[in-house]
Order: structure tokens, then C-alpha cells, then sequence
């Protein structure tokens, strides 16, 4: 990642404002406070700058950030002037205000900014989008009724809505184009469904139908029935005449069913001296116990976010419990949504391996993702499809993140007592042990930041992570947000609250973990055979043939999260003459590979990633959907190849230099792939004095191969391809 140190100078005498410098001018009046010089780093569309402060500023922190990203244009790039505060993140005594693009007032879903402002006016962090933000006409030709109207006939939710709907008019930048969207948020509570409808504001075609739901598997008493008995609690925050589980943060209601359909109330009513001391009564439909032990963690969660890390929270969390889908059933899994207004629900199955909302880890954790949902800009559905194709980081981050504030608040690594789901204390790295379903990829994430805890203490782990939230792009990667809790553990440790050594460890483990590999770009290592197991959801699942070809027609196509990148070494070792990359693939179902399950093709560009843009495809199903297509690159493989070589003939290598490639597919067969790479290079270009003599051809042209590792079938019925590297030797001149 490139790095460029911009030079510190001339202290600033007190606060100021934008109007008060010209931009040029005032880059050189960042005060500096740091032994570190101020960094920049750009990757994959993001601009992040850290290591400095600069101010104070006067105003509002609110004021402060659009008065420095406008006198920054020459710093981050034009555009800002128009972006408005998006959401406010206290940190304590700190605050991150993330600020949102617009055009003519309409603002750009994606391209925002994070800054961190400091309880004196200073600004010591900076994130800014960087992603390109093409004209568009933001007058809707279709109005928010009509487009209202579209929504609901499109979402077909079973229940009646949950109020009045608000359309949202917002600009979704699709690589070299734009689109001007309605999104509508529906939602029903009888039964639970929460739905996110996108809608063309030009053309009036339905866009995408997004599931809300949060979906754990996850895991209740001070933890659990394992507990023993259960103990006696002070319920506080109840409202009103204190009749049931609300309060002024936490409603919590049972799901019953009333001849036959599924209907929500309070089942948990105060005796006469006004408690609520029901047993625990697991085996029944209508149990109040689940009622109050979950008002009691959560209105005792919520309480916690508010007094440790400053957290505010702008409307009452509902959560249900008891729930079934069908009278008679069970329901074995416990999620996160919201409801069409933004409220934050929560809800937990009674299940067959017994009742989720018995389990305090998974009470945590499902208020964790309402955390991560407050703090960051994540698209609804964790699918980002961007300039760089697909990223399916955020699923993980969030399954993980939320399994890390359910052993903060239980003080272990385990997720789940009484249904046991994950241990933080494990052994997975990234890539090799991501499968592309977001609850095994969190347990990655869940494991770094619970060993960050080990390192730096809990207090300061907790700070660490929910600052790094607030500062996350709406497209992160689990690279980022590695870097992130390291650029905060170093601002806490010069603001003097972590010793500079932990930060070190911090940094260290984020390297074991493979966190900080993994961004966009998966960098391979020619210089030794590398061993890389990178489990990716390929595409589409278990379509049958007929519905496959159907997709295939309509133009589907998906990429991989990775690119793959490598670094042709320097002249030094010798001319790069050819790099070959053969593929071994195979099904899952152990059927056989032909042109009619896999299609795919390997675009490949020099220096820099591979972009795509987007179009609107017709499914066939009554709605649109995004795929991209390729916009910035040097070559395409295409044909489904099984090799592919570069050399002379189709793209000739430089030394020193780093090659992208992505990876475009239609597939509906589940895969195993298994790469395997031949390095080929001439004589070295310095005066070693070393002649090839050997049997070779004149030269010094030689090659020899180290087979791939095959990669291991990944379980669940998501459509996975499994991807193995192994990197050849590379032939050395020989003396006589």
C-alpha cells in the first residue's frame, strides 16, 4: 500500500475556521502533535489519513468536519463542499461524524467520509470515499407514491405494513454510471418480515427486493439454564404503569398465534406487589420468563453502551421472543432487522436445541449487530457490489464484531453456553479459512479482535473496535478494518492511554491472523510456493439446468471477492519471460465440469486494480438486479480456460510490477478450484558473472512445477468455490 509523508509545519495559534485560510494555505498549518509523520494511504477506493492533528477548529464537531474536508479539497479531492452530516458517533468525550455526498441535495448511498474530532476541536482521522460519482438527473420522474405503490406490490409481504412508509430518494453511483433510486423500507410484524425495495425514480422498474433480517446461529439466566438457578434481578427503565417488558430503550413481546396466525403481546404481567418473578418454563408457547430475562440483558446492555462508550441511541430496540413461524413448530436461530423506520428488532426462535433468548451470548450478540448498525454506513443486504465487483466482507465483519461485544459483556470467548455456536478462541486465519458464509468468516474476525482484547485489556479492546466502526467504509474489507484498530490503538497510545509496546502486539496479530492480507487484492508470492486455501461464493447456488441457462441468457455474472495479485520480482533475478497458471477444477456434487455447469473468464491489468461497471439486468421474476461487467483492464482470458499464460503472445510481463487479475463467472455448479503456476525467467540483468550452461535452451529459459494444494470442499448449500494456490520455483543460472 503506497504511502506518502506530507511535511508539518507552523503551529496554530487558536481554533478557526474554513472561511478564515484558503485550502492551499492551510495544509500547511496542521499542528504537529504526533512523533509520526502524517500518512496517506489509498487503496481500493478509499482515502485514509492518520497520525496527525490538525486545528483546533471552532464549531460544532458537526461544523468542524465539513469545514475541514472543504478546506482539504487538495487534499482528498472536489465534491465535499455539498456533503452534510450523516450520522454522529460519540467516543467518549470524542466524536466521529460520518458526512454523506450529494447532488443538488439528494444524497449519494456509499461515498461518504468519517472524521474523527476530538473534544477540542481537533481533527486526528480521516476516511474519505473515493469512488467516482457520475452526473445524474435527480428530478424522479416516478414520485415516491407511485414509487410506494411499486414497492409493496413488489415485496408481497404476507402481513399487513407496520405504518406509514417513507420512500427515500437517494443516488446509487454504479461505476461509470448513476441511478436515480427510490428505497423503500417495509416492514410487518405479524408475521416478522422486514424488506428494503429499491426502485428506478426514472424508469419505475424494481431494482432489488433485500432481506433485513440478521440471521445467527447463535445462543440465555446470568448466562444460561447451565447457571443453575436463576437469580433474582432489578428490572430497571420500565415506562408507564410498568405493566409489562417496555421501557424508555427496550420493548419486548412474545409471538403467539390466534387461530393459526401469528400475532404479538405481552405475556409477562406484574403481580401485586408490581413483579415479575415467573420460572423459567422453556417447553411452552406462551413463556413470560424469555420476556423478562431478555428486557433484563438487554435494558442492562443497553445501559452498559451508554455509560462505558458514550453510545446514543435514537429509538427504541423491539425485540420478540417465543417465536415460531407456524403454530406447533420450532424455530432453531435468532436475528437481527429493522423495521421500515429504522428501529432496530431483535428475535428469537423457540427451537428444538431449546429457547434463544435463554441465552445471554446470543442476547449480546444480537444487540451487537443493532451496534454495528449505528455505527456504520453497511448496506442492508452485506452484498457491495462496487468499482472493484463483489465484496462480501461485511457479513463476516458483522457476524464477527458482534460475536467480540458478546464475550465483552460476558467476559469469555465462547458464543453461546447453553447452545454452543463458536469459540473466538481458535486457530482460523483469512483467507485459507474463509468459506464465504458470513458466521464462518466472522469466527476470523471474532478471533482477532478477542486476541486484541488479550493483549491491550478489554476496556481499551472495546474503544478500539467501536472507534475502528465508526471510521469503516460502507465497502470494508476485513484488511481495513484490521488497519483501522491499529491507526486507533496508536492514537490511543499517544494520546497516553496504551503503551506504544502493545500496539506492536496488536499489530503482530493482526499479521498471524492473515487480517491485513485480506482486502480487495489477495497479494501471492512468487518468490515461494504459497499454500492458500480462499473458500468464495462462486455465484449462483443450486439453480437446476434449465433455470441456469435462463440466468445465463439474461446476462448474469458475478465475481470473485478477491482479486488475485502478484509482484514480478526485479531485473536483478532476471527477466521475466512467461508466468503460466493452470486450473484444476472440481464439483462438489462430484458431478462432472463441462462448458454447461462453469463459464468463466480471468480479466488481468497492470499497476492497478480491475474495475467494473454495472447494468441492470431483467431476472424474469418481476425485478432487476445489478451484475457488472468489466471497465478497466489490460486483457481477457475468456472461454472457461484451464490455463493461461502470459507471455510474448498475450501480455508480456515487466519485472517489478504488480498484475490484478478478477475473475468473472455465470455458474450454477458448486467447485473446488486448484491453481497451479510456472515462473519462467531468463538470465539476471546484473554482473553476477554466472552463465547458464546447463541442458537448457540458450538463455537460461527453465522451468519446474510444484502442484497446488487442493483445497478442501467447504459444507452448507451455498454455491462455494474453493481456491488453492501453489507457486512454482523459479529455475536459477547455474556455474559450470
Amino acid at each position: 500500500m503506497p504511502l506518502c509523508a506530507l511535511a508539518l509545519a507552523t503551529l496554530l495559534a487558536g481554533p478557526l475556521s474554513a472561511s478564515e485560510l484558503a485550502p492551499d494555505a492551510l495544509l500547511t498549518q496542521l499542528e504537529a502533535s504526533h512523533t509520526r509523520p502524517l500518512l496517506m494511504e489509498r487503496s481500493a477506493g478509499e482515502l485514509r489519513v492518520s497520525g496527525f492533528v490538525a486545528g483546533p477548529w471552532a464549531g460544532s464537531p458537526e461544523r468542524v468536519a465539513q469545514d475541514f474536508l472543504r478546506a482539504h479539497a487538495a487534499l482528498i479531492g472536489p465534491g465535499w463542499d455539498s456533503a452534510e452530516p450523516a450520522a454522529v458517533l460519540p467516543v467518549r468525550e470524542d466524536t466521529i461524524v460520518r458526512l454523506q455526498r450529494r447532488i443538488d441535495g439528494v444524497p449519494v448511498q456509499g461515498v461518504d467520509a468519517s472524521v474523527l474530532v476530538r473534544a477540542d476541536g481537533r481533527v486526528s482521522m480521516l476516511r474519505v470515499s473515493q469512488q467516482r460519482v457520475p452526473s445524474v438527473d435527480t428530478s424522479p420522474v416516478v414520485l415516491g407514491d407511485r414509487a410506494l405503490a411499486i414497492a409493496v406490490d413488489a415485496a408481497g409481504l404476507p402481513g399487513p405494513l407496520d405504518g406509514e412508509p417513507q420512500p427515500r430518494l437517494v443516488v446509487l453511483p454504479r461505476g461509470g454510471h448513476a441511478a436515480l433510486v427510490w428505497q423503500v423500507a417495509l416492514s410487518s410484524t405479524t408475521p416478522v418480515r422486514s424488506v428494503l425495495v429499491s426502485v428506478d425514480a426514472h424508469s419505475g422498474a424494481v431494482l432489488a427486493v433485500s432481506d433485513r433480517r440478521r440471521e445467527a446461529r447463535g445462543l440465555a439466566w446470568d448466562q444460561s439454564p447451565l447457571d443453575g438457578a436463576t437469580i433474582e434481578v432489578e428490572l430497571q427503565d420500565l415506562s408507564g404503569d410498568q405493566d409489562g417488558m417496555t421501557g424508555a430503550d427496550v420493548h419486548v413481546e412474545s409471538i403467539v398465534f390466534d387461530g393459526g396466525s401469528q400475532t404479538s403481546t405481552q405475556l409477562a404481567l406484574p403481580d401485586e406487589g408490581g413483579d415479575f418473578l415467573y420460572e423459567p418454563d422453556e417447553d411452552a408457547a406462551d413463556d413470560p420468563f424469555a420476556e423478562v430475562h431478555t428486557y433484563f440483558h438487554l435494558s442492562t446492555l443497553r445501559r452498559y453502551f451508554t455509560d462505558t462508550l458514550g453510545h446514543e441511541f435514537d429509538s427504541q430496540l423491539q425485540a420478540f421472543v417465543n417465536y415460531r413461524e407456524d403454530e406447533g413448530s420450532t424455530y432453531d436461530n435468532a436475528y437481527f432487522s429493522q423495521d421500515m423506520f429504522g428501529n432496530d428488532m431483535l428475535v428469537f426462535g423457540q427451537g428444538s436445541l431449546g429457547d434463544f433468548s435463554y441465552d445471554t451470548d446470543i442476547i449480546a450478540h444480537e444487540h451487537g449487530h443493532a451496534i454495528i448498525e449505528a455505527r456504520t454506513a453497511f448496506p442492508s443486504d452485506f452484498i457491495v457490489y462496487d468499482d472493484y465487483g463483489w465484496n462480501n466482507a461485511i457479513g463476516g465483519i458483522h457476524e464477527g464484531v458482534a460475536d467480540f461485544w458478546a464475550g465483552s459483556y460476558q467476559g469469555d470467548s465462547m458464543v453461546g453456553e447453553y447452545i454452543p455456536v463458536r469459540d473466538m478462541d481458535n486457530d482460523t486465519v483469512c483467507p485459507e479459512d474463509l468459506t464465504g458464509e458470513s458466521h464462518d468468516d466472522g469466527e476470523i474476525v471474532g478471533a482477532a479482535t478477542w486476541d486484541m482484547a488479550q493483549v491491550v485489556g478489554m476496556d481499551e479492546a472495546e474503544i478500539i473496535v467501536y472507534t475502528a466502526l465508526g471510521m469503516l467504509s460502507d465497502s470494508p474489507t476485513y484488511a481495513e478494518l484490521a488497519q483501522l484498530c491499529i491507526d486507533v490503538a496508536w492514537e490511543r497510545s499517544e494520546a497516553g492511554g496504551l503503551d506504544a509496546d502493545l500496539v506492536g502486539e496488536v499489530e503482530a496479530l493482526m499479521q498471524e491472523r492473515g487480517m491485513l492480507r485480506c482486502g480487495r487484492a489477495l497479494e501471492l508470492d512468487l518468490e515461494q510456493p504459497v499454500d492458500v486455501q480462499v473458500n468464495l461464493i462462486m455465484g449462483l447456488t443450486e439453480l437446476p439446468g434449465s433455470a441456469c441457462d435462463m440466468a445465463r441468457e439474461g446476462g448474469f455474472a458475478f465475481t470473485m471477492p478477491f482479486q488475485l495479485a502478484f509482484t514480478t520480482p526485479p531485473a536483478s533475478e532476471g527477466a521475466v519471460e512467461s508466468v503460466t497458471m493452470g486450473f484444476t477444477l472440481r464439483r462438489l456434487d462430484f458431478g462432472d465440469i463441462d462448458d454447461d455447469t462453469l463459464e468463466y473468464s480471468f480479466l488481468v491489468r497492470e499497476g492497478d486494480l480491475v474495475t467494473f461497471d454495472m447494468e441492470s439486468v431483467n431476472t424474469g421474476m418481476g425485478f432487476y438486479l445489478d451484475v457488472p461487467y468489466a471497465l478497466d483492464y489490460d486483457v481477457e482470458f475468456a472461454g472457461s480456460p484451464r490455463s493461461i499464460t502470459f507471455d510474448s503472445e498475450s501480455m508480456e510481463l515487466a519485472n517489478d510490477t504488480t498484475y490484478y487479475l478478477a475473475m468473472r463467472h455465470m455458474n450454477c455448479a458448486a467447485v473446488d478450484m486448484t491453481i497451479s503456476t510456472e515462473l519462467v525467467l531468463d538470465a539476471p540483468t546484473d554482473d553476477s558473472g554466472l552463465d547458464d550452461t546447463g541442458d537448457d535452451e540458450p538463455g537460461g529459459c527453465g522451468c519446474g512445477q510444484v502442484a497446488g494444494v487442493d483445497a478442501l470442499p467447504a459444507g452448507g448449500a451455498a454455491l462455494l468455490g474453493l481456491l488453492a494456490l501453489g507457486v512454482v520455483r523459479r529455475r536459477e543460472p547455474r556455474d559450470g
